[in-house]
């Protein structure tokens, strides 16, 4: 019979053979940040006879051909030729096909605008605006910039907040090819544009960017993603979100701040969550409808 193996939470001491929801839950740390502090710390036990048990199944499981067969089909994408040839083209059409969709990804536009945005008039950060406010040389300007050949080192904003100002010249200055929207926000707002053509996207006011704008009515409605953040039918308090690097309940003060920011500006300030979009999409139609109507 194999001797019980606990492994002990280093923070406080809590015995299991898996601390990886408990590390999260009680402590809001990520596996990455937990590890980070315990390079030496376990957080999950594996015995040796559960190794070579789980070696045996994925052997045996990769014996069978309709379970090889399902893994190869399942590591193909648009991205490869030969998911294009299954589909009835031939090699020299499956990779002009390929290579359409690679250039489709980055228009011309967004090209430009990206260019923008990193170099010259357009980004503040650039190393050609920081020589010119400092009356510099490029190379003088390079030790100033602290991102600049940083490897493997916190951004030296890690833990600080940008001013308002700081936050007013990001929105300005980002352009609106930079948001990525989901099929969701993207209904959303076709939907909206249907009823009033005056409405404006990812439009930046003050420190932040809204997903809808309607100026003349003062109405700012926001999409908000289930995931991104953290829809309270979902997530509890103190779930940890690992891509945000944050609780749920500090991601909700964020949205508050938001909130109240263009409730004091006199704005009616609309969210429309991702699950309410996907299952009544009906019933917040005629809610926008009613909003829009004011």
């Amino acid at each position: 019979m194999e001797t019980l193996n606990l492994l002990n939470c280093e923070l406080c001491g809590y015995q299991s053979k898996n601390l990886v929801v408990h590390v999260r839950k009680k402590h809001g740390m990520s596996s990455k940040d937990y590890k980070d502090k315990f390079p030496e710390a376990k957080l999950v036990y594996v015995s040796e006879a559960q190794k070579v048990l789980a070696r045996e199944k994925t052997k045996k499981w990769l014996e069978n051909e309709s379970n090889k067969e399902f893994l190869k089909q399942k590591r193909k994408s648009i991205w490869q030729k030969s998911f294009w040839m299954e589909k009835g083209l031939t090699e020299e059409q499956a990779i002009k096909k390929v290579s359409s969709l690679q250039k489709r990804t980055f228009s011309e536009e967004t090209k430009r605008l990206y260019s923008a945005q990193r170099r010259g008039k357009a980004n503040c950060m650039s190393l050609e605006n920081i020589a010119k406010r400092n009356a510099c040389s490029l190379e003088e300007a390079k030790v100033l910039t602290p991102c600049f050949g940083r490897k493997k080192e916190k951004h030296p904003m890690y833990g600080k907040n940008h001013t308002d100002e700081a936050k007013k010249k990001i929105c300005a200055n980002t352009p609106k090819t930079f948001f990525n929207k989901s099929s969701g926000e993207k209904e959303l707002q076709t939907f909206i544009e249907a009823l009033n053509n005056e409405v404006q996207f990812n439009k930046g006011i003050g420190p932040y960017n809204c997903d809808v704008v309607l100026e003349a009515k003062k109405i700012v409605i926001e999409y908000f993603g289930d995931y991104w953040h953290c829809n309270p039918d979902r997530f509890a308090a103190q779930d940890y979100n690992k891509r945000l690097h944050c609780t749920a309940n500090i991601r909700w003060q964020k949205d508050e701040l938001k909130k109240t920011y263009f409730e004091n500006m006199g704005f009616t300030y609309v969210v429309i969550w991702e699950q309410d979009w996907k299952t009544n999409k009906e019933t917040v139609k005629e809610k926008i409808k009613c909003i829009l109507n004011m």
